[in-house]
């Protein structure tokens, strides 16, 4: 986000929205490998994954987080049915705070699980090394997992081809099928890279309060946004953005619709801005209309993508 700019009053601070033009159906992994993720009061970062209908196609939050907050938080957004119960908690490792996916219940929050680990966001997360997101989208559910840069698994390294998720242990976060049946809550989703100022989350002042950064004025805007020295950590650092694919793990209905894409299909960026008008809303998911971020660069600069994004089939390099 730009930390450099003089922002006039009721004017917005510019940022970057960057989103693959293609999608990625059941039986995908993906995969964020992160040095540096923003933070900081007012900041809105999210990794995460939608379709151009929302909330019927779904939405699955890999990274997102406000402010200061001290963890990262996982979540889904469906349509109505969807679920996940704290009986389920003893198949992944984070802690349920809310467990009805449907977009229109409890403000949208979806249904959210808390990662214990303080290095999943903010400076915590830039001390460590940085860390790797991987998301699966599978028939039996969705599985998200997180580790610190010193606990990557071998099979997740930059050149790797073949992961084995079966090895990895328990997942943060699990969303069964039994209670959220995959074919029928997800599309084949784009993977978006977001950063926004303020919001319904991150403006809200109940949870600036909460989460260290206390209004200074009446507003969220008026308070951080007019301050470019506030947005200096408000940065992407990625390493790469790797989606891969398993057949075994596509249900029969999503076996035409799962990932296809190679390289050349890339992400595309956009520039942006974001203030407190930007708030979350409708088809734009959890993080809003105006998130955007900024990878591999600091400052005013408005980045092209400077991570990889690579397709692969059957769990395989090709």
């Amino acid at each position: 986000m730009d930390n450099v700019s003089e922002v006039p009053y009721n004017e917005k601070r510019r940022s970057v929205r960057i989103e693959t033009e293609d999608s990625y159906g059941i039986g995908s992994m993906w995969v964020f490998d992160a040095n540096h993720v923003p933070y900081g009061c007012s900041v809105w970062p999210s990794m995460w994954a939608t379709t151009k209908t929302w909330p019927q196609g779904g939405e699955i939050d890999t990274f997102e987080g406000v402010n200061l907050i001290e963890t990262n938080q996982y979540a889904l957004h469906t349509a109505d049915g969807c679920t996940v119960a704290n009986g389920t908690s003893d198949n992944f490792s984070g802690t349920l705070t809310y467990g009805n996916c449907y977009a229109k219940a409890n403000d949208n929050s979806g249904c959210t699980v808390r990662d214990p680990n303080p290095a999943s966001y903010g400076a915590a997360f830039a001390a460590a090394g940085g860390g790797v997101w991987a998301t699966q989208l599978a028939k039996d559910g969705v599985s998200i997992w997180f580790w610190s840069r010193d606990s990557v698994p071998s099979d997740l390294s930059s050149n790797a081809s073949s992961p084995s998720p079966d090895s990895w242990g328990t997942p943060v976060a699990y969303y069964p099928a039994s209670s959220c049946a995959t074919p029928d809550f997800f599309s084949p989703q784009h993977l978006v890279v977001t950063m926004t100022a303020c919001g319904d989350w991150a403006g809200n002042a109940a949870v600036m309060n909460s989460t260290g950064c206390p209004l200074k004025t009446d507003l969220c805007y008026t308070s951080y946004v007019l301050d470019s020295a506030n947005f200096d950590e408000a940065y992407f650092d990625l390493n790469s953005i790797r989606v891969y694919y398993d057949p075994d793990r596509a249900a029969d209905s999503a076996a035409q619709t799962t990932a296809t894409a190679t390289t050349s299909g890339g992400p595309s960026a956009s520039a942006t801005a974001g203030s407190d008008s930007a708030a979350a809303s409708g088809a734009a998911g959890s993080s809003g209309d105006s998130a955007a971020g900024v990878v591999n660069v600091r400052g005013a600069a408005l980045a092209a993508l400077g991570a990889t994004v690579v397709a692969l089939a059957g769990w395989t390099l090709v």
